[in-house]
């Protein structure tokens, strides 16, 4: 009997011990990822409702800080008509808040697909913005309606006949490629402008029907560089759900019907396929791994890379930083500027103001397009095929925000303050200063469990080129000019119910599990050494049986 039950309380014994082990080493490199895995993938229930991973993604608990500062002119006169450079006082911040949530949602091709629309609003937040900022603020910029017109000239090229008609349009309306708006105006809210009220008008398209549509109008509905834009949707989404793969989730499949971006011309910058909204990534992400996110509102996708480990709402997370190379097109060609106005706006770059070209015979095996050879005596320096090359820390912005829309006029997308870019072409510039700490593209703060963003930000700034052209009287005698309109800084704060659900699932329950782990090693250890010790004990105290019957038998004597 005592046999049986040593055999099983070693059993017991045993098998706690063989538990524990398994909640320490197997559960938490393996088990567990694999249950968080089963668990957040986007899927919905029998009832059609979703699991609260799901639900999350289809309702961000969070919050979005669009913190904006705007940039004003301080001398415009002296800009347009005697050609000093622009002086650029930086104002605000301007801060909105932006939530979202998902609209349409359809599951698709087994529900390895879903469908949706992001339904987005954003409204002023004066708590958060300087003190004694407001959106009735008249601010001083490049006037995006008369240079909407400007560049759908050089787009769609005119006889000189139709472009002096239009440069006397825009003086009888008073246009100047510099004007006064307010900070509202500037970006939600939009501005009225009577040259967009006209070529919207009924008048003008009637006129272009008549005359066979000789030119293709700008789709502007309002100036500024977000008309309309709070409370619409940034396009249709089809995404993957993960259900066939958790690597897949939340990948981008299309973007507004479209698995390409039509105004890149490479594999590369066109391809958006694989890439997510910043918001879900795959579950179980390393420090190896690569992400590459697509940002709707500036029309295309950034790389990123773990920079470092940090804990956010007191929940691990991996630090992925965009490329600080994320704006230079002369290693990503294909997002250029084309410059096709042909403006030299760095003329000391990057050669400096003496390179001149000289032909020593040799040149027919020095290939000037070829960013090296930019300053060989052979090549004409950043002057390539016919206009200009823009320097590093510059890239075109190509479309309407969150729309399927050509941006109807030059715009530059960078840094904030051309951080990246050469001192040619920040040194030049009156109210531009480039600081690492403040204006580095960006990070974002992924749990490496769960894939979700817990925090991070995304920095950019927007300039709209100004050059002399005496095609335009009010721009003839204008400073060529890349003028910056406002830089923007995106951060994330979670709601406290989805950090506690988080933190939760990713923090405490793996600490009960390593504490019940834990504590049955240590009790089956514990088990086993006071057996031991036990067992022991009574085999030094247990007498022999020889010895004891000796002791017993009678003792005799001579005497007796």
């Amino acid at each position: 009997m005592r046999l049986f039950v040593s055999i099983i309380l070693g059993a017991v014994i045993l098998l706690v011990f063989a538990l524990g082990i398994f909640l320490l080493i197997p559960f938490p490199i393996a088990i567990f990822q694999s249950i968080v895995d089963s668990q957040v993938y986007l899927h919905q229930k029998s009832d059609g409702q979703f699991p609260t991973g799901t639900f999350y993604w289809s309702k961000i608990p969070a919050t979005q800080i669009w913190t904006f500062k705007l940039f004003n002119v301080t001398n415009p006169d002296e800009v347009l008509y005697y050609g000093a450079t622009p002086a650029m006082l930086e104002i605000g911040p301007y801060t909105y808040t932006e939530t979202e949530f998902k609209d349409f949602i359809e599951f698709r091709n087994n529900d390895k697909e879903v469908f949706y629309m992001n339904n987005k609003t954003w409204v002023f937040d004066q708590s958060r913005s300087c003190d004694g900022c407001n959106q009735t603020d008249n601010v001083q910029f490049a006037n995006t309606a008369y240079m909407s017109t400007v560049f759908m000239q050089i787009y769609q090229p005119a006889p000189p006949i139709v472009g002096l008609a239009m440069d006397l349009l825009v003086l009888l309306l008073g246009e100047q490629p510099i004007r006064t708006v307010t900070a509202a105006g500037t970006l939600f809210d939009g501005y009225n402008d009577p040259l967009i009220t006209l070529i919207n008008s009924p008048l003008t398209k009637t006129l272009l029907s008549i005359l066979g549509n000789p030119i293709q109008l700008p789709q502007v509905p309002m100036g500024g560089f977000f008309p309309q834009y709070s409370h619409t949707c940034d396009g249709n989404y089809t995404i993957r759900t993960g259900k066939d793969n958790t690597d897949y989730t939340g990948q981008i499949q299309k973007w507004n019907d479209l698995s390409h971006l039509p105004w890149w011309p490479t594999e590369d910058t066109a391809d958006i396929r694989g890439t997510c909204d910043g918001t879900i990534q795959k579950p179980g992400i390393q420090k190896k791994d690569s992400v590459v996110q697509f940002q709707s509102f500036v029309c295309r996708k950034y790389n990123l890379y773990y920079d470092e480990s940090k804990t956010v709402n007191s929940i691990p997370t991996y630090g992925f930083k965009i490329e600080d190379d994320s704006y230079d097109a002369i290693k990503n060609p294909g997002y250029k500027y084309d410059n096709l106005e042909k403006v030299n706006y760095f003329p000391n770059w990057p050669c400096g103001a003496n390179h001149t070209k000289q032909d020593h015979g040799n040149c027919a095996r020095v290939d000037c397009n070829v960013f090296d050879n930019f300053c060989n005596l052979c090549c004409d320096g950043a002057h390539v095929n016919g206009t200009y090359v823009m320097p590093p820390g510059m890239v075109a912005q190509r479309c309407i925000p969150g729309q399927l829309v050509p941006l109807p006029f030059g715009a530059i997308l960078s840094a904030p303050h051309f951080y990246g870019a050469p001192k040619e072409v920040t040194d030049p510039m009156i109210g531009i200063s480039p600081d690492p700490e403040l204006h580095r593209p960006g990070t974002f703060y992924i749990n490496p469990t769960t894939g979700s963003s817990i925090g991070g930000n995304f920095r950019m700034m927007l300039s709209i080129p100004v050059f002399k052209s005496m095609s335009w009287t009010t721009m003839s005698n204008v400073a060529n000019s890349l003028m910056p309109s406002f830089t923007l800084t995106i951060g994330v704060e979670m709601r406290d119910y989805a950090v506690n659900y988080i933190y939760f699932n990713t923090v405490t329950l793996p600490n009960i599990i390593l504490g019940v782990g834990i504590g049955l090693t240590a009790i089956s250890l514990i088990s086993v050494l006071l057996w031991g010790f036990c067992y022991f004990r009574k085999k030094r105290n247990e007498k022999p049986f020889v010895l004891s019957q000796h002791r017993t038998e009678p003792t005799w004597s001579m005497a007796e």
